[in-house]
């Protein structure tokens, strides 16, 4: 997997180091350094063509996958969800296997879109989450406003595509476990897209990329360790043998209740 926390600085635009493996990040354009949405830094962008966070090809070809993948990211999207505005999380361009995570209103019957593209089974296409309000997912004013956690998700084993937000599986589609077809030689970009023509707008922080797909719980568990302001792999902490205490207290001086004769 590869990790960038942006914890390096909270200002600047340093190396973005990947904490998991060798596919540092180089800030290119506009973009920035800025307070952390968990931890000390994060990425930022001004919706600025030439924004991004080059992060390579991927070393030995790593970005390359096959039975499952999971692209995770904490937003603060500033995205306007206008006709023709595009803003990418990420995005390695590789032709027909090209792999995208990103906000996208096109001329399709739904409007603005939360996108996960992927090449499976031989052919390239686009999970496209509306931004309606139905079923669990977010309108465009609650995904625009605040913190949330977005992932995207592929799994060979069970063929499901899936788009998360703050937890939860919001949208879904059955791909009859095919595997995926990815990698090349095109770099992959956080915040924009190769043409460096479609920038985000506002701040990334906590970006993943995995080999595989997470598991619901998994992806549950993060989102529960974010909210407690930790990044994804910092365990919850335990509760205090004070705590304890207290509660143990608690229950020892609840009334019991007398059995009940007939």
């Amino acid at each position: 997997m590869s990790y960038w926390n942006f914890d390096e600085s909270d200002t600047g635009t340093g190396t973005a180091f990947d904490q998991e493996d060798s596919n540092d990040g180089v800030f290119e354009g506009a973009a920035i350094r800025a307070t952390g949405l968990i931890g000390a830094g994060a990425a930022s962008f001004t919706n600025t063509n030439g924004d991004g966070v080059n992060v390579g090809a991927g070393t030995s070809n790593n970005f390359s996958t096959t039975s499952g993948i999971t692209i995770e990211a904490l937003i603060d999207s500033n995205w306007s969800g206008a006709f023709g505005d595009y803003d990418e999380i990420f995005r390695k361009e590789d032709g027909s296997n090209r792999m995208l995570f990103s906000f996208q209103h096109d001329n399709g019957p739904q409007g603005p879109v939360l996108s996960f593209g992927l090449n499976v089974g031989g052919a390239y296409g686009e999970l496209d989450m509306a931004l309606d309000g139905v079923g669990g997912r977010p309108t465009l004013a609650q995904i625009t406003t605040g913190v949330h956690h977005v992932v995207a998700t592929y799994d060979m084993v069970t063929g499901a595509k899936s788009i998360w937000y703050d937890g939860a599986n919001v949208h879904t589609i059955d791909l009859g476990g095919l595997s995926i077809a990815s990698g090349g030689g095109a770099d992959a970009l956080i915040g924009n897209d190769h043409t460096a023509l479609e920038p985000f707008s506002g701040i990334i922080d906590e970006v993943a990329f995995y080999s595989h797909a997470l598991s619901a719980a998994e992806i549950s568990l993060h989102y529960d360790r974010v909210r407690a302001g930790n990044n994804y792999f910092t365990p919850l902490p335990e509760p205090s043998g004070a705590l304890l205490s207290l509660v143990a207290m608690t229950l020892l001086s609840l009334p019991r209740r007398r059995p009940h004769r007939g």
